[in-house]
C-alpha cells in the first residue's frame, strides 16, 4: 500500500500544485486518520507538506496511543449498534432519506472490510452521509446511492463528465452533484438499481490512472469514520439506557393488572398492561366518578378496557378513579395508605414518621435464645464400604409414588420395595405435591410429609416463626408480609437506602404462580402488591458465584423427632445455577433476572438446557476461589449451614405435628424437604426457602434420605452420608 501510494502521480505536492486537484491536505489527512485538524497541520508541517509522509508517520508506533486498540480495531458492531450510529452519525433530518436497503448494503460491506482488513487505510474508500464509494479492480470504482424505493428509472438524473457529476431524481435538490477527485471515462460508466432503494453507479478511471488510490470520491466530502460511528451508537445506546429506565420507573404509575388462571385451573398469574391515552389520562380520586375493568372478548380473543360512570358527569369534568381499592374487607389503613403512595406524583424524601412506627414492632436484632445446636456426622464408613452396605440393605415395604416421581421407581426396587397403585396398600407414601391427597390411607402408613408443613411451605409464615423466635438474624433474610406490613416495608425501604432492593415471592407458591421479581423501585414494590399475596424479602447482593453464576444449594432435610427435635441432612447438595453469568462491575439489571436467581429447573423457557454442575465440581471451583483464600474447609462452612437449618426447623417446630395422629413427641416421623441456602461472599449461610420435595444429585442421595427416613430403629445409619442435627 505504501509503495503504492508513494508513486509519483500520488506526490502531495503535485496535487496541491494541480489547478484541477485543489485540496486542503489537513482536511484530507483528518478525515483519513480521524485525528483532529491541528494534528493533522502539525504532521502535514513534519514533512514537508508531504501527504504520504505524514500518513506514514501519524500510522507509526509513534502514534498508537491516538489510535484505538487493537481489541477496538478489530471489535464489530452488530448491525443496531452500527445502524444507530450510522444515522446519527449521518444526521437524523438525512436519515429520514436514507433506505432501510442502502443501510444494510453498508453494515454488510463494514463487516466485510472489517474481517478482511480491520488495519487497512481509508484510500479509495469512503462513506459520507448521501452514498458510499469503494474502489474496485481494474480502476473501476462502485458508488452506492440510497433513493426511495418506489423510485423508477425515468425519474433518476444523472448527468456525468470526465470531471464532474450530478445524480438526483426530478423534482428534488441533486443528491451528488461535485467535482471528481480525478479524472472518469463517461462512456464506460453506467448505473443499474441494485434493489429497491439502492442504486449503484459504476465509474471507470482513465487507463493511465487506474493504480492511484483516491482519498475522496467528490472534492470536499466528508466521511463518516468508524470511530464516530460507533461513538455515536455507544452515545444514543446509553441516551437509550436512561430513556428506557424513565420508561420503566413511571410505568408503575399506570401499570394495571389482572390475575389469570393457569391452564391447571388452580394456579393464578398476574397480567399488567398498559391503557392507551384515554384510560391512561383518568386520575385516581378516593371519590371517583368512573369506574374501569379489563374485558376479555372471548369471541375474537381481543381485550378491552371498559370504562362506566358512577355519576352523572359534566361537561368539562375530569374522570377520576380509585386505583386503590380495599383489596380485603380487613384491610389495615396503613396499608392503604402505603398503596396510595404509588399512585403519588413524585414518593416522599424520607418515611411517613408512622409507617417509622409500624416498622419498629419488628426486631432490629438477634433474640437471646439458650437452645445448642448439636451437629453430628453419622456416616463412619468409608464411601466404598458404604455402597456395599447401601446394595445389602433392603426396606422390603410396599411403596406408594405418585406419578411424578417415575425416576424414584428403580431407587425403591433396588432397595426391596414393591410399588402399588392404591393408597390403601401402601405402607409407605412419596407424595410431591404440597398436601396429602383426599383419600383413606393406612392408619400406620409412613409419609414424608407433616401436618402443619404450610408454616415451613409458605414463606409470609415461615418468615414470621423465625422472626418471633430468633429475631433478626444474618441466616434468614428480613421478610415482609406485603398483604398487612407495607407500611414497615417502606420504612425499611427508606432505612436502607441505596441498598434497598427486595426480591417478591408468592407467600403460597402452590395457589400462585410467579416468577421472583427483584427490583429497587418502590412504586413496583407497592403496585406488585395488586398481583395477590407476596412476601418480600431483602434481596442479598453480595453472594458467593461459582463458574461466574449465583448459585444456591438444596438440601435435603429429614424431619425424624419434633420433641426433641432432630433432623438428618443428607451431606450432598443439589447445586441450582443462575441461567446466565453475573457481571459484578454492572448495576443489577432487574427486568432480567436470568443472572439474579438460581433456576430451579434444568430447562430454560425456550427449551435450551441450562447449565449443570455436579457438587464435585462446585466444590473444586469453590474451594480454590473461596475456602483457600478464607483458610477455611467445606466442613466448616456446612457446619454453619447445619446449624442453621436447625434453628429454622426449631422455629417452626410448634406448629408441626404427626400427619397420622396429630402427636409431636413420636421419634419415627419420615418427613422429607428441601431447604434452599445461598452462601454470601463472607461465607456465611443465608436460608431463603423450604420445597415440599428436594431435588436429588443423584440416585445414591435419594436411596441415602430413603433409608434414613423410612428404615427402622436407625438401622444402617452409619452407611449414609448423612448428618445428625439436634436442637435442645
Amino acid at each position: 500500500m505504501k509503495e503504492i501510494m508513494q508513486r509519483p502521480e500520488n506526490s502531495a505536492s503535485e496535487i496541491a500544485s494541480s489547478d484541477e486537484s485543489l485540496l486542503d491536505s489537513s482536511l484530507v489527512l483528518s478525515q483519513i486518520t480521524g485525528i483532529e485538524k491541528k494534528k493533522a497541520e502539525e504532521a502535514l508541517q513534519a514533512s514537508g507538506s508531504d501527504l504520504i509522509e505524514a500518513l506514514c508517520q501519524i500510522t507509526d508506533d509513534s502514534y498508537e496511543s491516538k489510535k484505538p486498540s487493537k481489541s477496538d480495531r478489530s471489535k464489530i458492531m452488530a448491525f443496531e449498534e452500527f445502524k444507530t450510529g450510522f444515522l446519527h452519525s449521518v444526521g437524523m433530518e438525512k436519515a429520514k432519506l436514507l433506505s432501510k436497503e442502502y443501510v444494510e448494503k453498508m453494515y454488510l460491506r463494514y463487516k466485510r472490510e472489517k474481517e478482511q482488513y480491520p488495519d487497512s487505510l481509508c484510500f479509495g474508500k469512503g462513506t459520507t452521509a448521501q452514498y458510499s464509494w469503494l474502489e474496485e479492480d481494474e480502476g473501476s470504482m462502485a458508488v452506492f446511492v440510497s433513493i426511495p424505493v418506489t423510485t423508477k428509472k425515468r425519474d433518476v438524473v444523472n448527468k456525468l463528465t470526465t470531471k464532474r457529476w450530478t445524480l438526483g431524481l426530478k423534482g428534488f435538490p441533486p443528491i451528488i452533484d461535485g467535482e471528481f477527485y480525478g479524472n472518469v471515462c463517461p462512456d464506460e460508466s453506467f448505473w443499474t438499481f441494485d434493489c429497491p432503494g439502492l442504486l449503484v453507479m459504476t465509474l471507470q478511471k482513465p487507463e493511465n490512472e487506474e493504480a492511484e488510490l483516491w482519498p475522496v470520491l467528490i472534492k470536499g466530502e466528508k466521511h463518516l469514520t468508524e470511530k464516530e460511528i460507533s461513538d455515536q451508537a455507544r452515545d444514543e445506546g446509553q441516551k437509550a439506557d436512561c430513556d428506557r429506565h424513565d420508561v420503566l420507573e413511571n410505568m408503575w404509575y399506570y401499570n394495571q393488572t389482572y390475575s389469570a388462571v393457569g391452564p391447571d385451573g388452580v394456579k393464578q398469574a398476574p397480567v399488567w398492561y398498559v391503557m392507551d391515552e384515554c384510560g391512561s389520562a383518568v386520575v385516581h380520586s378516593s371519590h371517583p366518578n368512573v369506574k374501569c375493568s379489563p374485558f376479555a372478548f372471548a369471541v375474537t380473543g381481543v381485550f378491552y378496557s371498559l370504562l362506566w360512570p358512577l355519576e352523572d358527569i359534566n361537561v368539562g369534568d375530569v374522570c377520576t378513579r380509585n386505583f386503590c381499592p380495599h383489596l380485603s374487607m380487613a384491610e389495615p389503613q396503613l396499608q392503604r395508605e402505603a398503596r396510595l403512595l404509588a399512585f403519588s406524583s413524585s414518593l416522599p424524601d424520607v418515611s411517613p414518621s408512622h409507617f417509622v412506627v409500624d416498622l419498629a414492632k419488628f426486631p432490629s436484632l438477634p433474640r437471646e435464645n439458650n437452645m445448642v445446636v448439636d451437629v453430628k456426622s453419622l456416616s463412619t464408613q468409608p464411601e466404598s464400604v458404604n455402597c456395599s452396605l447401601l446394595k445389602a440393605k433392603k426396606l422390603n415395604l410396599k411403596f406408594f409414588l405418585e406419578k411424578n416421581g417415575r425416576e424414584k421407581k428403580p431407587v425403591l426396587r433396588d432397595l426391596g420395595c414393591t410399588l402399588v397403585e392404591s393408597l390403601t396398600e401402601a405402607e409407605a407414601l412419596w407424595l410431591e405435591k404440597w398436601n396429602v391427597l383426599g383419600q383413606r390411607i393406612q392408619n400406620n402408613a409412613r409419609i414424608n410429609r407433616l401436618g402443619g408443613e404450610e408454616n415451613l411451605l409458605h414463606r409470609h409464615l415461615l418468615a414470621a416463626h423465625v422472626q418471633e423466635t430468633w429475631g433478626n438474624v444474618p441466616w434468614f433474610p428480613m421478610s415482609y408480609d406485603m398483604s398487612i406490613h407495607l407500611s414497615a416495608l417502606c420504612a425499611d425501604h427508606y432505612c436502607r437506602a441505596i441498598s434497598s432492593y427486595w426480591i417478591l415471592r408468592a407467600a403460597d407458591p402452590s395457589s400462585f404462580s410467579l416468577q421472583p421479581i427483584v427490583t429497587s423501585d418502590l412504586r413496583r414494590v407497592l403496585r406488585c402488591t395488586e398481583m395477590g399475596h407476596l412476601v418480600a424479602s431483602y434481596y442479598c447482593a453480595r453472594t458467593a458465584i461459582s463458574k461466574k453464576r449465583r448459585f444456591c444449594l438444596q438440601y435435603a432435610v429429614t424431619v425424624k423427632s419434633l420433641v426433641p427435635l432432630e433432623v438428618l441432612v443428607q451431606n450432598t447438595p443439589h447445586v441450582k445455577l443462575a441461567e446466565r453469568e453475573i457481571n459484578q462491575n454492572q448495576f443489577l439489571d432487574e427486568y432480567d433476572s436470568s443472572a439474579l436467581l438460581s433456576s430451579t429447573s434444568d430447562v430454560k423457557h425456550n427449551g435450551v438446557v441450562n447449565h449443570k454442575m455436579t457438587h464435585s465440581e462446585f466444590l473444586a471451583d469453590f474451594s480454590a476461589n473461596y475456602l483457600v483464600k478464607g483458610k477455611m474447609s467445606w466442613d466448616d462452612v456446612q457446619a454453619k449451614i447445619y446449624k442453621s437449618i436447625g434453628k429454622l426447623f426449631y422455629a417452626v417446630a410448634p406448629s408441626l405435628c404427626s400427619l397420622q395422629d396429630g402427636s409431636r413427641t413420636g421419634r419415627d416421623l419420615c418427613a422429607v424437604y428441601g431447604v434452599d441456602v445461598l452462601i454470601k461472599d463472607n461465607l456465611e449461610p443465608l436460608i431463603i426457602g423450604v420445597d415440599p420435595t428436594p431435588t436429588f444429585d443423584s440416585p445414591k442421595c435419594f436411596s441415602d434420605v430413603l433409608v434414613t427416613a423410612f428404615g427402622q430403629n436407625g438401622e444402617c445409619l452409619d452407611s449414609v452420608n448423612i448428618t445428625q442435627v439436634f436442637v435442645r
